[in-house]
């Protein structure tokens, strides 16, 4: 449960940052109160379902984000799993053509040694 909240916290935090928005900015679009949308990302609390849905809807993530199975593995540190949710976010706003051209960069990033599952 605590790996969950961790993945949740840090997914909101980053695609709530990354939309520009204040915690009352987004407490106010899902109709909740600042204290909790502060509690969620400092991983005091697991919302419940409804709060997840409008928090997704609000934000333009796909529910399926906050699947648990989809997570960083559990060894995963929770940098990793804010790393990686801003990756994600940062790939939403790619065109189709820029994504091809980061995927190929990536990929001959990791044939020329760039760096494995443990790398930099």
């Amino acid at each position: 449960m605590r790996e969950t909240r961790r993945h949740i916290a840090a997914l909101v935090r980053t695609a709530r940052q990354r939309q520009r928005l204040t915690q009352e900015q987004l407490a106010e679009k899902i109709e909740r109160s600042s204290v909790s949308i502060s509690k969620l990302e400092r991983r005091l609390v697991m919302p419940e379902i409804d709060t997840v849905i409008r928090i997704a809807h609000a934000l333009g993530l796909d529910l399926a984000e906050f699947d648990p199975d989809r997570r960083p593995p559990v060894h995963a540190s929770p940098e990793r799993a804010a790393r990686e949710a801003q990756v994600t976010q940062v790939i939403r706003d790619l065109t189709d053509r820029d994504l091809m051209v980061v995927i190929d960069l990536i990929e001959s990033f990791r044939r020329h040694g760039g760096g494995g599952r443990n790398g930099r």
